[in-house]
């Protein structure tokens, strides 16, 4: 089954290969970007810039890879509206990029 598959089925009541898994499809299960750092390194997987989509609770935007190393079968689709360019190191062993108007109204 694909994870849009596999979350219909659910939805519906029917069986499913294996219970749908969603990390980040929506703010409330979202991972926030220091622990999703942690988990990209955990999984062995390279560090790079972590993209935050909610400025409230700092939620990490998830990777590709993260997605496959987990079977993550929900989407979120609401990051794509989202400008992120700014890189911070917060602490030393995370980096994330925040939201611009973010750094306009704490950063300066």
């Amino acid at each position: 089954m694909t994870g849009r598959e596999r979350i219909l089925a659910a939805l519906e009541r029917r069986a499913v290969d294996r219970h749908p898994y969603d990390l980040a499809g929506t703010d409330c299960s979202g991972i926030h970007v220091v622990a999703y750092q942690r988990l990209r390194n955990f999984l062995g997987l390279p560090r790079k810039a972590v993209e935050c989509g909610c400025l409230v609770q700092l939620i990490a935007k998830i990777d590709d890879d993260v997605k496959t190393a987990l079977a993550v079968d929900a989407e979120a689709l609401y990051f794509g509206s989202q400008e992120t360019n700014i890189q911070y190191d917060v602490p030393p062993e995370n980096i994330m990029a925040m939201h611009a108007e973010f750094r306009k109204q704490t950063c300066v």
